[in-house]
């Protein structure tokens, strides 16, 4: 089985939901959001087993959503239709739910 890749992407629309720390107007203040609020600890950028460590405990509080800054569920994640095709396969799929991100284990992180 591959290994399945996701992102949760934020945008600066959070930080006007009155956050216990005022972070600064920078690319920093994501992670000082993060910190401050949700006690993840911050890692080296070469410190895979921090972050793996960090990743692991900041899933477990966006995992059931954060409805004071409008962040919906991860699992079940719901994904209305989609489709592709390959030279080989044309595919379909509608009224999709998503489940497990919840109990994702990261394996490695870069």
């Amino acid at each position: 089985m591959k290994p399945v890749l996701f992102a949760v992407t934020f945008t600066k629309d959070i930080y006007t939901q009155g956050l216990k720390q005022k972070c600064p107007e920078s690319i920093p203040d994501l992670n000082c959001f993060l910190t401050s609020d949700y006690d993840i600890k911050r890692c080296r950028k070469n410190d895979e087993i921090c972050m793996i460590e960090s990743a692991s405990h900041f899933l477990k509080y966006i995992s059931g959503g954060i409805p004071s800054l409008n962040i919906k569920s991860i699992d079940p994640i719901i994904a209305n239709d989609f489709e592709g095709d390959s030279a080989r396969l044309t595919y379909k799929f509608t009224n999709n739910s998503i489940t497990g991100f919840a109990r994702c284990d990261f394996k490695h992180i870069k």
